[in-house]
């Protein structure tokens, strides 16, 4: 190398890895860098020190097309599966979605009877009224009543 300042674009076909790695370079300041007024970015590639241009980062410098092939398609495997399996998952939430929804219409439908209905008048007879309460009940009675006259469902979801 004759220490000349290069692209990135440059310096990674140069090094044989990608853009992205001569920017984490950059990044992590183990490469010569500068920036033009204009905003490009050069960098300089060193034959002296190896380090720099990515030897000590584990990198293979050389030819990898067969490799990085074999790469490329196990990570499209992989990617595939996780698109079908997120398939999966959102008709098995829109399937749960639409039962939720027709179980909240449903739910005046469960509601059991108020106590405080009278039942239907039938023939002459004549319905007594409702029973007044005690006024001697205990808070702890009032506030048992009230829960029994609570739907099931608004007592399990606080309404």
């Amino acid at each position: 190398m004759n220490n000349e300042w290069i692209t990135v674009a440059e310096a990674a076909r140069i090094l044989g890895v990608s853009k992205q790695a001569v920017r984490q370079r950059i990044y992590r300041d183990t490469i010569p860098h500068s920036k033009d007024e204009d905003g490009t970015v050069f960098v300089r590639i060193t034959a002296d020190n190896p380090e720099n241009n990515g030897e000590s980062h584990a990198e293979n410098t050389g030819y990898t097309g067969d490799v990085g092939r074999e790469l490329i398609a196990e990570l499209r495997d992989r990617v595939g599966f996780l698109e079908r399996q997120l398939e999966t998952e959102q008709a098995a939430s829109a399937e749960l979605r639409r039962i939720v929804a027709g179980l909240v219409q449903r739910v005046p439908e469960l509601e059991p009877a108020s106590e405080t209905r009278e039942p239907p008048e039938t023939g002459d007879a004549v319905s007594s009224p409702p029973e007044p309460r005690a006024a001697t009940e205990g808070p702890q009675e009032a506030n048992s009543r009230s829960q029994e006259q609570r739907s099931w469902w608004r007592r399990m979801f606080g309404g």
